[in-house]
């Protein structure tokens, strides 16, 4: 009966993908149609939109609404943040269209060949980033046509092959220039550069950052105890019309669970079978799109998570192994070194990648609309794409980053180490009255000006009394200013 079942589902999968495809090809048609039927209402010529180039195009399955994503070109050169979008419902219509092309666009272009080599672009681009690459770059795939796209080996200085194609950029100062795009992601994972390189001249017009992060200095924003979740809550589960014996298969996760953001918020638990049975039909645990997990450590479809304190960005073979009953359950002190507990980090961070996945899903942010996951069980969009979940990060401290790039190319998180629960530094010293005299340690404000390092502020401290009421609203100005001349407060 499951095999019958299995087959019927894969006879579905192809038939529902198939009428996708056709979907999505028929929406891009009148998309572009309406385009060059309509050029004038969007402010540009009939040359203008000669020839754009479709870059995606998806249905969703929660709206029915086809989303068609698409590009000027010029002369088979794609011109860079000149874009446009359309959305056309189930029934053909279309509802919106969205264009930002360049107007007049040929008269503008004024190189049409490079005179730069692409391997002169990625040398520019490592200049800049004050790093030294070998005499020769190693070619590993090159293509022709007009974008000349070529992808060099990453050797020892890049994290992946390093990327470069031709394109047109929107320079404020010199218009439309020809450039070569270069997408570099440096050793440590902690940034991945999309710059653009003047084809003539070799100038960097433009960089970005495609790795978020988020930095909070000394810490002195990650005490929340003040918010406390009493009671942690579940999400709403999405039962799959299938068999729930696909996904219900006993794993359990000692964790801070969903909403409990940290140890400061609520405690640890074992959660049991949080897999949603739609986001995530074969568990966390599936790497083969059948029934049974394929692993017992903290790796499946949607997110390889482990430890990566040596900064080698990769796993070390030793992601916490929940053995057969799939139990992930590890110990953790806070008050014992980070190292003791990085099986129950790395669990941590695997359940709420996971949960995220699963989470979002729900909302359309599923295969066709570029999600990660390795395998897509026939529901279109790119694979090979899970997250790389490093927990306990060595290239950085107070810091955590993502990384994406289009569809297809994977993510990667990085979760560093936090130094807060070292000893702050005495920072104030009270000499009188005798009851609290004294030094008091502490964190300075992540604003203004910093305390001075050679010689120390003196002075007697005024209290600034809150409003009746609310001890933390105060009058402004305060309402004895006299009594703060030439004092601290």
């Amino acid at each position: 009966m499951k095999r019958s079942f299995l087959t019927l589902f894969s006879i579905g999968l192809l038939l529902s993908t198939a009428l996708k495809a056709q979907n999505e090809e028929a929406a891009s048609r009148l998309a572009l149609d309406h385009l060059k039927a309509n050029y004038a209402q969007f402010g540009v010529t009939a040359a203008d939109v000669a020839a754009p180039w479709v870059s995606s195009a998806y249905s969703s399955k929660k709206s029915g609404v086809t989303h068609v994503y698409f590009s000027q070109m010029h002369q088979g050169i794609e011109v860079l943040q000149a874009t446009g979008n359309a959305n056309i419902d189930r029934t053909g219509k279309l509802i919106h269209m969205n264009v930002r092309f360049v107007r007049n666009l040929a008269g503008k272009v004024s190189q049409t060949a490079p005179v730069l080599s692409p391997e002169a672009a990625v040398k520019a681009v490592a200049a800049r980033l004050e790093m030294e690459l070998p005499g020769a770059l190693s070619v590993l795939e090159q293509e022709g046509g007009p974008m000349q796209k070529i992808k060099f080996a990453k050797g020892n200085y890049a994290l992946e092959p390093i990327p470069v194609r031709l394109a047109y950029y929107q320079d404020e100062a010199t218009g439309i220039r020809l450039v070569w795009e270069v997408k570099y992601y440096e050793t440590n994972a902690s940034h991945h550069w999309n710059a653009c390189v003047d084809a003539v001249n070799g100038k960097i017009l433009f960089m970005r950052d495609l790795v978020l992060h988020c930095d909070f200095g000394h810490g002195e924003l990650s005490s929340a105890s003040g918010h406390v979740h009493e009671k942690p809550r579940g999400f709403s589960k999405h039962l799959s019309p299938g068999p729930q014996d696909l996904t219900l298969n006993g794993s359990g996760y000692n964790v801070y669970p969903v909403p409990v953001e940290s140890p400061n918020h609520g405690d640890r638990i074992i959660v049991t079978d949080p897999a949603d049975l739609i986001a995530s039909p074969f568990g966390w645990h599936d790497l083969d799109g059948a029934d049974g997990a394929d692993t017992t450590i903290t790796m499946g479809n949607n997110v390889h998570a482990y430890q990566d304190a040596n900064d080698l960005d990769g796993a070390s073979a030793d992601e916490p192994d929940g053995g057969p009953d799939l139990l992930f359950d590890f110990p953790y002190d806070p008050e014992s070194p980070a190292d003791s507990y990085r099986p129950a980090a790395v669990t941590n961070l695997f359940y709420w990648c996971n949960v995220m996945h699963d989470i979002w899903y729900q909302y359309g942010f599923d295969e066709p609309a570029g999600n990660f996951q390795n395998l897509n069980y026939g529901n279109g969009g790119l694979e090979e794409d899970w997250i790389r979940a490093e927990a306990q990060d060595g290239s950085g401290t107070n810091n955590a980053n993502f990384s994406s790039g289009a569809d297809g190319s994977g993510a990667r998180i990085q979760m560093y180490l936090w130094t807060l629960g070292q000893v702050p530094d005495t920072l104030l010293t009270i000499i009188s009255p005798d009851t609290i005299v004294g030094g008091y340690g502490g964190y300075e404000a992540a604003f203004g000006p910093g305390l001075p390092t050679d010689v120390p502020i003196v002075g007697e401290i005024v209290r600034a009394q809150g409003i009746t009421g609310n001890p933390f609203k105060y009058a402004t100005p305060f309402r004895t200013p006299q009594r703060l001349a030439e004092k601290l407060r």
